[in-house]
């Protein structure tokens, strides 16, 4: 398997981003990681192929210091659940909208190939936070008509453990509310929401890098829940927003690459009940550096935090 390399991750430090990092440099990939916050504890440091700069997309010269030589992108920077849009969504739209018309912008003079975008499938009750997704699916498909080679991977809701935790998602708070119920790693197991291990997720943006862009750039490919081990049959149509530039059927990565996750969310539980009973999170539900929306009303975890 041949991965462009470097590869610029922006958002490195968070959720998915420190995830990936940790999983290219095992693949012996040169990475540059981009965050407005330094990369967690608990992310694989390589000097020799890790290079971190701490800053903002929305920073025009930082962003093309950033891509520069850099022959893949994964962009990941964004205000990534609707909870947290909701506190500022001027701030969200800046860094989810015109951070990524930039990013976008420079990747294409920088001659990038590929660009991996994810963005999340739609949930109830949060329409302002996937109309904008929505939105930045329908940027990335223009960038591809004017010939960057764009790949957008739509998700579910994530669980599993990552160098930069979060127990503000459904199925790691499930989790971490059993084990604080029982005091100990061997609660009775509840129904878990359906949920994308983490994993599976860095499995698929791996390859999303080493397969050829002709075959995934276009359209938006897609996670559905159905396909994950345990999933719920109920998921959303598959048809682009009704208002979108490029309407097209949004594509299956089962039907068309023959990929589908193979972890299941009760795997998820037993990797986090094991941290759990170790001691590795121990006000798992109460500190904000595990919920982004209760971190964003904490205050800035970052510089340059205000909306451009």
């Amino acid at each position: 398997m041949s991965i462009p390399s470097p590869v610029l991750v922006t958002g490195g430090a968070g959720y998915v981003g420190s995830a990936l990092i940790s999983r290219l440099l095992s693949l012996g990939v040169t990475v540059r990681g981009l965050d407005w916050n330094p990369p967690p504890a608990g992310l694989e440091m390589s000097p020799s192929r890790l290079s971190w700069m701490e800053g903002d997309i929305r920073e025009p010269g930082l962003l093309r210091q950033a891509v520069t030589d850099c022959r893949g992108v994964v962009h990941l920077a964004s205000i990534a659940d609707a909870a947290s849009c909701d506190i500022d969504p001027g701030l969200a739209r800046s860094i989810n909208v015109e951070g990524l018309s930039s990013v976008l912008a420079e990747a294409a003079l920088a001659g990038v190939e590929p660009l991996v975008l994810v963005t999340h499938a739609p949930e109830p009750q949060s329409r302002g936070f996937h109309r904008m997704e929505r939105v930045r699916e329908d940027l990335a498909d223009q960038a591809r008509d004017r010939g960057l080679a764009v790949a957008t991977v739509r998700v579910p809701t994530l669980c599993g453990w990552s160098p930069r935790m979060r127990f503000d998602l459904p199925g790691n708070a499930a989790v971490a509310h059993e084990f604080a119920a029982s005091h100990d790693a061997t609660s009775v197991d509840s129904p878990l929401p359906p949920s994308l291990h983490l994993d599976d997720l860095v499995d698929l943006l791996v390859l999303l890098l080493a397969w050829p862009p002709a075959i995934t750039c276009g359209g938006v490919l897609e996670v559905s829940p159905k396909d994950i081990p345990g999933g719920s049959t109920h998921h959303p149509s598959t048809m682009r927003h009704p208002v979108a530039a490029n309407a097209e059927a949004v594509r299956s990565l089962a039907d068309e690459f023959s990929w589908s996750p193979h972890r299941s969310p009760s795997q998820a539980r037993s990797e986090l009940r094991e941290r759990l009973s170790q001691g590795e999170f121990p006000d798992a539900l109460s500190n904000p550096a595990y919920h982004n929306a209760d971190g964003q009303r904490h205050g800035p975890r970052g510089r340059n935090r205000s909306a451009a």
